[in-house]
């Protein structure tokens, strides 16, 4: 086996790459500072160039920019830009046909050496469900992919010949419950369709993910008889899944990789670290080389095997960085850095660990520490995700290495109702708002106290969204652990869920779902209430930092406006940072800055002090 060779080049920002098929190019969406731009690199010299800039029209809210990007032959692009369009592009930089509104994927050629000529594109957006159609990128000529689909149309499997074959709707009806999932399949686009599954939005229902092979054999992502999310056969003929091609026991499957048949050829788990599976001996081959020779990395592969590949690698430590593989040499050259200025030996490691919760169930956790010498009992802050179906990863957080560089330990809770560990796992978490799933929250921080991590007397508690309703009712729950509380973006009124003017409710499956997952308003009213911290605003005792978008449209921002006004009736020490124009979270560099200085400030006095670091890292690089 040969020896695999390092080269490294300086690194540049950018947020995307792809490798045109025939390994000579690689595409990039790099950031400017003010939009994206797109930048051709060639990879036998590495002359980097210019193909599309961003544009600044009047009249226009932001710019005309390039946000996704396709390789669809060897010199040509399909980019979705921003005013809704998406265009063939070539080396030459200018916008030629409109395809549409979104790409969705080439038709593979009828014969094997022809170039690829039909697309397929959805023909006003990224959704799915706004119509589908091919066109030739060649002569322009269209044709519709008829649907003829009750519902909204959420998904869309189709064949390597083009033809929509498998597809998932959604039905729902206003101010009726009962949504509906379907699955719908057809041999061919002049047969009908035939319902081969359905389920409430309540339910698990298998996902389709492709057709290989253009047989009667489809592949989906169930948990049917199983506690993860796993890849299996679906045999339309008997209605059942059959054949298990890859699952953990423990840990959902999160992603999925095809060949140019439509055949599944790789899978990612998400444990507390993702773990990869080829099925193709040649990729699995290069995989185990790249992890050997970058350790401790992730590393995601695409091209071709025998021939060039584009490697992503990130890490805890490293946002991530663009490697360029030559098979035949098996040299490996970094390309690009995802982000400038950002040096992964001074960063901080995440640690992967578990504890018991009161009940006994395993919670898995990230815990990242600061630099700043021996084990000792440090300032820590409680860090809770939002979701709550969501989680933490094990990547590159600006927020956790903010922190850590400010000197604080960084402890996140991966409590249970948190996505990725399994349905018994994420299920265990319903409904139980301020109850078990804050009873993990406290298990960990108590944890971490008993093993000489935190030191008792300087916690904070902080998240956004779900996080920052947490960390309020924290504060009121356990007041004895905490000594200040932040919240960005945070729910403050469970109950004001079900009739704030908010988009979680504003349709009878959002409605349906928060009834599901969240509880039932018309028989759990007093239990929202005895769990919701504006309710209790004057059990708090300890200094509260409220932030959020005034457009926020998932929580509005009258809920952190009514735990202030609760607050400061009850004399308890409250500051507010309203951010004009933001939404659920903030994307303006500027307000990021001002929120982190404010968030750094905050918890210096409170729990601090914070190292000198603090004030330099308080900026994002992009």
């Amino acid at each position: 086996m040969k020896k695999l060779i390092i080269e490294m080049t300086d690194p540049l920002g950018v947020t995307a790459m792809e490798l045109s098929p025939d390994g000579k190019h690689i595409v990039v969406i790099a950031w400017t500072g003010r939009a994206n731009a797109l930048m051709l690199i060639e990879t036998t010299t590495w002359e980097t160039r210019l193909l599309v800039a961003p544009q600044f029209l009047p009249g226009w809210t932001g710019p005309i920019q390039p946000l996704r990007v396709h390789w669809i032959s060897d010199a040509l692009l399909a980019v979705d830009f921003s005013d809704g369009h998406c265009s063939v592009v070539g080396f030459d930089g200018r916008r030629g046909r409109v395809l549409g509104g979104h790409f969705m994927r080439m038709i593979a050629p009828d014969k094997p050496g022809e170039l690829p000529q039909w697309a397929i594109v959805s023909t006003q957006g990224f959704l799915v469900g706004t119509g589908i159609r091919r066109i030739n990128i060649v002569t322009g000529e269209k044709v519709t992919v008829p649907i003829g689909l009750p519902g909204d149309l959420v998904s869309a499997v189709f064949d390597r010949s083009g033809r929509l074959r498998a597809a998932r709707t959604r039905e729902t009806k206003w101010f009726t419950p009962g949504a509906k999932i379907t699955n719908w399949y057809r041999h061919d686009e002049a047969s009908p369709w035939q319902q081969v599954a359905q389920a409430s939005m309540t339910e698990d229902l298998w996902t389709p993910l492709g057709l290989p092979d253009d047989s009667d054999t489809l592949v989906a992502l169930s948990r049917e008889g199983r506690d993860t999310w796993a890849m299996f056969d679906f045999d339309v003929a008997t209605r059942k899944l059959t054949n298990l091609r890859v699952g953990h026991p423990t840990e959902d499957l999160i992603g999925t990789q095809e060949d140019a048949g439509l055949n599944a050829i790789q899978a990612t788990t998400h444990g507390l670290k993702p773990t990869t599976y080829w099925f193709d001996a040649r990729w699995d081959h290069l995989q185990r080389s790249i992890d050997k020779a970058l350790p401790d990395t992730v590393n995601i592969l695409r091209g071709n095997p025998q021939g060039k590949v584009l490697v992503f690698s990130y890490s805890d430590r490293d946002p991530g960085r663009w490697l360029f593989l030559d098979t035949e040499k098996m040299s490996l050259r970094e390309v690009s850095g995802s982000r400038a200025g950002i040096e992964p030996g001074a960063m901080r490691p995440m640690q992967m660990l578990s504890y018991a919760a009161a009940d006994g169930l395993t919670i898995p956790a990230y815990l990242t520490l600061p630099d700043d010498g021996p084990a000792k009992p440090r300032p820590m802050v409680v860090y809770i995700h939002g979701g709550p179906v969501a989680r933490d990863n094990w990547i590159w957080d600006f927020d956790v290495q903010l922190l850590a560089a400010a000197g604080y330990a960084v402890f996140q809770p991966q409590f249970r109702g948190s996505s990725g560990f399994g349905r018994k796992f994420e299920h265990a978490g319903y409904r139980q708002w301020g109850l078990a799933m804050q009873d993990d929250v406290t298990a960990g921080v108590k944890a971490m106290i008993d093993q000489g991590i935190a030191d008792p007397s300087r916690i904070c508690i902080y998240g956004a969204s779900y996080g920052g309703y947490a960390a309020l009712w924290g504060l009121v729950k356990t007041p004895e652990l905490f000594k200040c509380g932040i919240s960005l973006a945070g729910v403050t009124d469970i109950g004001e869920r079900f009739t704030d003017w908010s988009d979680t409710n504003s349709t009878e499956a959002g409605r349906e779902w928060l009834r599901f997952a969240v509880g039932d308003i018309n028989t759990m009213a007093a239990q929202f209430q005895a769990v919701s911290p504006e309710k209790h605003a004057a059990r708090i005792r300890v200094p509260v930092l409220l932030a959020h978008g005034t457009e926020d449209k998932r929580v509005p921002i009258g809920h952190s406006k009514r735990m202030a006004s609760a607050l400061k009736a009850a004399g308890a020490s409250v500051e507010t940072h309203w951010y004009e124009d933001e939404e659920h979270g903030l994307r303006s560099i500027a307000n990021i800055q001002k929120f982190n200085a404010a968030l750094l400030d905050f918890l210096d006095r409170n729990i601090g002090p914070a190292s000198p670091m603090a004030a330099a890292a308080s900026a994002p690089s992009n």
